[in-house]
């Protein structure tokens, strides 16, 4: 809760994961920057809700959505995990040129 600024359950969850994992590797390796898959399910509509999308419109409009806010939520639980270590976080599904294609 304290490095992720937040009481969301959801939200620690996640977390607690990246935290661990940048821990280690802030403290057994010369690595200051990692690369993130976070917003590839965002951009390829991987989640299990988009399976039952009624058309591909839809779907579409759903992912956009979700791309839109992902700044809220998981990039910024993503970089607070890593931050807190010293760690610079880099999402690469998120590359501008990606998420227009």
């Amino acid at each position: 809760m304290w490095a992720t600024e937040t009481y969301d359950i959801t939200t620690i969850r996640a977390s607690v994961g990246q935290y661990l994992v940048s821990q280690y590797i802030a403290k057994n390796t010369i690595f200051k920057v990692v690369l993130s898959g976070d917003g590839s399910d965002e951009i390829t509509s991987g989640y299990l809700e988009n399976y039952s999308a009624p058309n591909a419109e839809e779907l579409h409009k759903h992912a956009i959505h979700r791309l839109e806010e992902i700044h809220f939520y998981d990039v910024l639980r993503a970089d607070r995990a890593t931050s807190t270590h010293g760690l610079e976080l880099r999402v690469p599904f998120l590359d501008v040129l990606f998420v227009d294609y």
